[in-house]
């Protein structure tokens, strides 16, 4: 499935970029391409006015038709990632996409995927330089590529635009929606204490959480690089503690880049809300 799905994206990826590099066709021609796809895309930002100097948020917004789903940045078993490439003005410097928490869904062939279904925001931090004149409009760009897939994969992609005001103090816009989507974002620390251990030579590593509150529906999502394998996730919970082991090995031919291991876990707490939070497995050995 990966591999169809990859292959696919590429044809058709083809095809779009000659659609867009004929005269006269730009922006416009992509949203007309777009039109019927599965998937719409939108940017949106936590200002309606930039004040000089003070970061804000812009975030790239996904809703996607019924059954349909994207890809979380490990996809699982197969898929491609959802990627956004912001740009602005000079001197404007963007942070790391954010990605909220995936959920995992069944694909045909019983195959594993990690990704978003219904709708999804992606935040990006925005820092604009301190000598902006006032009054002036600032232009925000981010392209944004994904995959979607139901019973087969159609590859997207919008050049997604934006003008903002300069003005002596930012103008607050979209509040509720992007702290709806930070509660979204995983916990760096906090709600849980983490232990990892294990050695790279015997193949399994085990990671423990000890949670601040009681949780159910634990999942784990591994982030491996190119060159480690993860396979054969177990995870156990009793009461306040989880512990999850997996096989991991380095792929014949290949060396680590990192000692660790990004990975994130996620549990629901007892008013149903689904939580988050990074746990870095240290890959001893």
């Amino acid at each position: 499935m990966r591999s169809v799905c990859i292959l696919l994206f590429f044809v058709l990826a083809a095809c779009g970029v000659a659609a867009t590099d004929r005269p006269g066709e730009g922006v416009e021609s992509q949203h007309r391409a777009t039109a019927d796809h599965p998937v719409k895309a939108d940017l949106l930002a936590d200002v309606s006015a930039i004040e000089p100097g003070k970061p804000f948020l812009v975030g790239v917004r996904l809703k996607m038709q019924l059954e349909w789903h994207v890809y979380w940045k490990n996809p699982g078993d197969s898929g491609l990632p959802v990627t956004l490439e912001p740009s602005g003005p000079a001197g404007f410097t963007f942070g790391a996409m954010q990605w909220p928490l995936p959920v995992e869904f069944n694909q045909p062939g019983d195959i594993a995927g990690y990704g978003y279904t219904g709708l999804v925001v992606f935040p990006i931090e925005v820092r604009p330089p301190a000598d902006l004149s006032n009054g002036a409009t600032i232009r925000i760009a981010v392209k944004a590529a994904w995959l979607a897939c139901r019973d087969v994969c159609i590859p997207g992609g919008e050049t997604l635009e934006l003008s903002l005001p300069v003005a002596d103090k930012a103008v607050v816009s979209n509040e509720a929606l992007f702290a709806e989507w930070r509660q979204k974002l995983p916990f760096e620390k906090g709600y849980a204490t983490v232990k990892s251990e294990g050695d790279m030579r015997a193949g399994e590593l085990t990671v423990r959480l000890e949670w601040t509150e009681p949780v159910r529906s634990v999942q784990f999502f591994p982030v491996p690089e190119a060159a480690l394998s993860v396979t054969n996730v177990r995870v156990e919970h009793r009461a306040r503690v989880t512990t999850i082991r997996f096989d991991a090995k380095v792929l014949a031919g290949q060396k680590l880049l990192s000692g660790e291991l990004e990975s994130l876990v996620v549990a629901t707490d007892p008013s149903g809300t689904r939580r988050g939070i990074t746990v870095p497995v240290r890959l001893a050995g």
